[in-house]
């Protein structure tokens, strides 16, 4: 590799990693948190907070199974679709 591509590649990755990863995961955690405290009785699928948080879909799948995992919330539906409601 030229010295030219090393810095181009290294340039890229500049401000990689620059975000503090916690804090975003505690805030959207919270904020489902909330949507679930706030209407108990709807049911969300995944998509409907990858949208409206704008985040991506590996990461809300994430946050969800941790909700999950605390029994805060539970999941239902096919295997086709699932939706989450408060537990």
């Amino acid at each position: 590799m030229t010295k030219k591509i090393n810095a181009d590649l290294l340039k890229q990755f500049e401000n990689v990693g620059q975000a503090e990863v916690s804090v975003e995961q505690n805030e959207t955690i919270e904020s489902m948190r909330v949507v679930f405290t706030t209407y108990p009785k709807n049911y969300f699928t995944q998509l409907d907070f990858v949208k409206h948080l704008n985040k991506s879909n590996p990461f809300i799948n994430h946050q969800l199974h941790k909700l999950l995992a605390e029994n805060f919330i539970k999941r239902v539906g096919t295997k086709r679709k699932y939706y989450y409601i408060k537990a």
